[in-house]
């Protein structure tokens, strides 16, 4: 396990992926904890910084109420985040959960479960050319694609950037708050 802490709990074996393609970063950590509670371990925390700022997450563990500890999003911050999620009897997503990642950015969720009655996505799908955006295209069933453009997050001095740049400010979003009277079908926005 993360920096050889004991683990008991199958899914805090899994592996951590930090993923980058260019100036672009994503980050995986399938279903690891981010909690002592019980068997588990706190595999989030002792994570976070070896992945750092990203510019998209998969939530970990399709938003159980274990995943997704402060510390381990607010250091990822990312603009964007999908939780994959179906018909479960464990309350996954976790609306706590989801909320934490709605602080940093968008959220899409896969498919709606047996526990909450949010708006749901369906087919979530990310590229990017790593230079200037990324987009993130979502087809509920039945209905027709939404796009919406990005800007990948640009650390100064990181990956050769150079200490002169700033980082992309996010503006608003009608697709992950999903504010009242927005819809984010047939959308797109850049920021």
């Amino acid at each position: 396990a993360a920096g050889e802490i004991p683990v008991t709990e199958e899914n805090d074996k899994r592996l951590c992926l930090r993923i980058t393609y260019i100036n672009f970063d994503a980050a995986t950590c399938g279903d690891v904890n981010g909690t002592d509670d019980g068997s588990r371990t706190d595999i989030e925390t002792a994570v976070a910084p070896d992945i750092g700022e990203v510019d998209f997450a998969k939530i970990n563990h399709h938003g159980s109420a274990f995943s997704s500890n402060d510390t381990f999003v607010d250091t990822l911050s990312a603009a964007a985040a999908v939780v994959s999620v179906g018909n479960n009897g464990f309350g996954h997503p976790d609306p706590a959960v989801l909320a934490r990642w709605d602080a940093h950015g968008d959220v899409y969720q896969t498919q709606q479960d047996n526990t909450n009655s949010d708006p749901v996505d369906g087919t979530v799908t990310v590229t990017t050319t790593g230079q200037s955006s990324f987009t993130i295209t979502h087809q509920p069933r039945g209905s027709r694609a939404a796009i919406r453009s990005m800007m990948p997050r640009v650390v100064p001095g990181a990956r050769g950037n150079p200490a002169t740049t700033s980082s992309v400010a996010r503006a608003p979003t009608p697709c992950g708050g999903r504010p009242a009277g927005t819809s984010c079908v047939g959308s797109e926005e850049t920021i």
